[in-house]
């Protein structure tokens, strides 16, 4: 029998889940703030990471991913998804343009 996962909010609320193709989405929900900075994901999945701007505003629009290169306006309202294609292990560090807002990601 299926059982919702632990949580506050079914598994679709969740920061970090699988779809039905098994792919792993992370989302970062930008405000005026990145709603979460420090996420958990597992490495060797393929991943995709959703920006979910609502009302988001300020340098936390302007999302980068040094790392890989990414640079993103995120939608005042909406989303914008990130192929991260298959991780490896370790940290994916995140921020805004100004480097005012930082996170990051582990993969383990």
């Amino acid at each position: 029998m299926w059982r919702r996962p632990p949580g506050p909010g079914p598994a679709s609320e969740a920061p970090v889940r699988t779809d039905a193709s098994g792919r792993q989405v992370i989302t970062l929900t930008v405000t005026d703030f990145y709603g979460t900075t420090a996420f958990a994901a597992e490495a060797g999945v393929p991943t995709k990471l959703v920006l979910r701007g609502k009302d988001s505003g300020g340098c936390a629009r302007a999302f980068t991913i040094p790392a890989l290169g990414v640079r993103e306006i995120v939608k005042e309202n909406g989303g914008t998804a990130i192929d991260l294609s298959t991780p490896t292990a370790g940290k994916l560090r995140f921020s805004c343009a100004k480097g005012m807002q930082t996170g990051g990601i582990d993969f383990a």
